[in-house]
């Protein structure tokens, strides 16, 4: 596939980041609903591996080596 359209990069990128705000707070609510403390752990770490990992992927097919030079 060749590069994404920028209304498309933009949808990626949206949609990565509600999943991974919601999936964040979702596992940091685990099992009881309350968020604690320890709940920042679950609640960074999807928003760094989805949500980071995922636009930086999507930034670099956008733009090839030069967009992440």
């Amino acid at each position: 596939p060749g590069k994404p359209s920028p209304a498309v990069y933009w949808t990626v990128l949206i949609s990565l980041i509600s999943f991974s705000i919601g999936g964040g707070y979702l596992a940091g609510t685990r099992p009881n609903g309350e968020w604690r403390l320890f709940s920042w752990h679950p609640m960074l770490m999807t928003s760094g591996m989805v949500g980071l990992a995922g636009i930086g992927a999507l930034t670099k097919k956008l733009g090839g080596y030069t967009n992440t030079k």
